[in-house]
């Protein structure tokens, strides 16, 4: 076999060589991400456990479930919300959960929980976080983190199938969820919020066809005004 035979084979053996190594590469990683989303996976795909009591709610008579528990900010208390399973659920949002019934308040100090509502008869259709002075989403260096001091809930009778017309009312709940406080009542919808130093709070709703705002405030939960909003 000549020279210029043997450096022909040689390269054919080094091909045939890379070859069989990617192939076995892309074999090991196909398998490693397919075990990784199968143990990820695997946990989404089994039957939930049935809540049939939370915190002494009977939930036997509807389709409803506790979400996980989130913090509310720089105070020792968290929340979760009482909902029925989200309606349309994608890649990845299995156990997600719909538009809330009711608020479960648990104080990280006593270990106790507390109902915002006496019952599940209302859905929650807005849900805002207030803080003790205005809070834009970013947090400056140095700055010192935000509390929060309450939330701004959008309340109306629960009904099977939600009507546009049907009324709300806007209420100011604390960080406990033991005290609620009526902001307004039959309003059509809430168009927005703007929170401009630390005793005022801007709320714009509809009521009657017509824009109007309310300065709240969130310090001492007090309305200053509540008027249509007026042009120059």
């Amino acid at each position: 076999m000549d020279s210029k035979t043997e450096r022909f084979f040689s390269w054919v053996w080094r091909i045939n060589g890379l070859l069989v190594f990617l192939a076995v590469t892309l074999f090991l990683i196909s398998f490693g991400v397919f075990a990784f989303n199968s143990g990820i996976f695997a946990g989404l795909d089994r039957p939930e456990t049935p809540l049939t009591d939370v915190a002494g709610v009977d939930l036997a008579a509807e389709d409803l479930k506790l979400d996980r528990f989130k913090p509310l900010t720089g105070t020792a208390f968290l929340f979760a919300k009482l909902a029925a399973p989200a309606k349309y659920v994608g890649s990845g949002t299995s156990g997600a959960t719909g538009m809330a019934r009711n608020l479960l308040f648990f104080d990280t100090g006593s270990k106790t929980a507390h109902w915002l509502l006496p019952n599940t008869n209302h859905d929650i259709l807005t849900q805002w976080f207030v803080h003790d002075r205005p809070f834009r989403g970013v947090r400056q260096a140095g700055a010192a983190q935000p509390i929060v001091i309450g939330l701004l809930l959008e309340i109306a009778e629960h009904v099977d199938h939600p009507d546009t017309e049907q009324l709300r009312k806007l209420v100011f709940v604390s960080v406990d969820g033991k005290s609620i406080t009526t902001i307004s009542e039959s309003i059509e919808r809430l168009i927005g919020q703007r929170h401009v130093d630390a005793k005022s709070l801007l709320i714009f709703y509809v009521r009657d066809g017509s824009v109007s705002v309310i300065d709240l405030d969130p310090a001492e939960v007090i309305v200053r005004s509540d008027s249509v909003l007026a042009v120059d």
